[in-house]
């Protein structure tokens, strides 16, 4: 497969204002057009999904379709199964193991959540804790920062711009892959600045945005005068042995990582080398699907809190969607399962946890194919709800 030059990248990037011009549309429109058209020449694309009879079936299908690699796990009461499927490195040809590790993006959340919550059973903050009392050097540039609680930032009702929205951060980020974005305090400055608008009051709706967690992490290692990354890995990834689970730091990349690709118009490009998030609570963990998976049970099974009351806090919905402390709810075949997604250019994971059936899927893959990540989803709750009895 072609892997595309930054040269090419650089052909779909906005202008320095964050605008797109005319030629820059034409050029997107006629690749859009002729996206399109191979999409829907293509005979049977859904009636191949269909016919997929295992877990196997699906990934391979999913390679053939586009995405470089994947790999998933399926837990029920009966057994747990782990497969995987295409490339782990394009270029090199190497396959993908079932035990590499990928950027795991806002699955980070669910594990900035479980900090936040640890810290409210000690009694160190409160749900309701403001910024204005939380974080006063910033607190006064932010609209409506007397407003903006912890409980709001967990469940993204707090208005606030999402700053991975903002076209020029891309733009900056997609030229120059060495661009770190300065870290969460800078990042945060983008949020608030005078081209950006809150979306709301706060309280008032729901949009998802990854500065709530940018601004989570501040408040973590304020009120605990000790890093994010410490914090991690003393309440979370050392008691579960997470072996292969830690905040990204530059130029820290060990052998087992697999490389992602942005699916650009059917051609893999290589980004790997550009994470401007690496760290941060929002979605700067790697990791793989065996710690994933681990993770998913001692959350749902309680065990990272001391008291159940703090699991059902967690799980508690916002009337607006259906997002509670960090975690995603679905409802799918009638059955509820919690959990959360991840997309950063060039990865795709997600895990859900069925605690009343005993279920749970960890799906990681190295590529922004998201049609095809999605039919992946799915087929596997296609095949496991339809074929199991529970």
């Amino acid at each position: 497969a072609k892997i595309l030059t930054v040269r090419d990248r650089r052909e779909c990037l906005p202008e320095r204002d964050g605008t797109f011009s005319i030629s820059h549309m034409r050029r997107l429109l006629k690749r859009h057009l002729f996206a399109g058209m191979i999409l829907l020449s293509l005979p049977g694309c859904e009636e191949a999904w269909q016919v997929c009879k295992s877990y196997q079936d699906i990934l391979n299908l999913a390679v053939k379709r586009g995405l470089p690699g994947a790999v998933m796990l399926v837990e029920t009461p009966d057994s747990i199964w782990i497969g995987s499927a295409g490339l782990s490195n394009i270029e090199a040809e190497t396959q993908i193991q079932a035990s590499d590790r990928f950027r795991i993006a806002s699955i980070t959340k669910t594990f900035t959540a479980v900090l936040a919550l640890q810290l409210l059973e000690e009694g160190t903050v409160t749900l309701d804790a403001n910024l204005v009392d939380l974080l006063p050097d910033i607190a006064d540039s932010i609209p409506y920062s007397s407003r903006i609680t912890v409980h709001r930032l967990l469940n993204h009702t707090s208005g606030i711009y999402n700053y991975t929205d903002d076209n020029w951060l891309w733009h900056k980020a997609l030229r120059d892959f060495s661009w770190q974005g300065g870290g969460p305090r800078e990042l945060v400055k983008t949020a608030y600045s005078s081209r950006h608008k809150p979306y709301f009051e706060p309280g008032t709706g729901y949009h998802y945005s990854n500065t709530n967690y940018l601004l989570l992490q501040l408040i973590l290692e304020s009120v605990t005068d000790s890093a994010f990354s410490r914090l991690l890995r003393a309440r979370i990834i050392e008691p579960l042995s997470l072996n292969n689970t830690y905040p990204e730091r530059s130029g820290d990349t060990p052998e087992d990582f697999v490389t992602g690709y942005d699916i650009h118009w059917g051609q893999p490009y290589d980004v790997q080398d550009m994470s401007f998030a690496r760290g941060m609570a929002d979605g700067g963990l790697i990791s793989n699907v065996f710690d994933v998976h681990t993770f998913s049970k001692a959350l749902f099974s309680g065990r990272l809190f001391k008291h159940s009351s703090m699991l059902d806090t967690m799980l508690e919905l916002n009337i607006k969607d259906n997002y509670g402390l960090g975690v995603v709810f679905l409802n799918d075949y009638g059955f509820k399962a919690w959990g959360h997604e991840g997309n950063w250019p060039g990865y795709l994971s997600l895990f859900y946890c069925w605690p009343e059936q005993g279920v749970t899927i960890v799906l990681m893959t190295n590529g922004t194919g998201v049609l095809q990540f999605k039919r992946v989803k799915k087929h596997t709750l296609r095949l496991l709800f339809e074929k199991t009895e529970f």
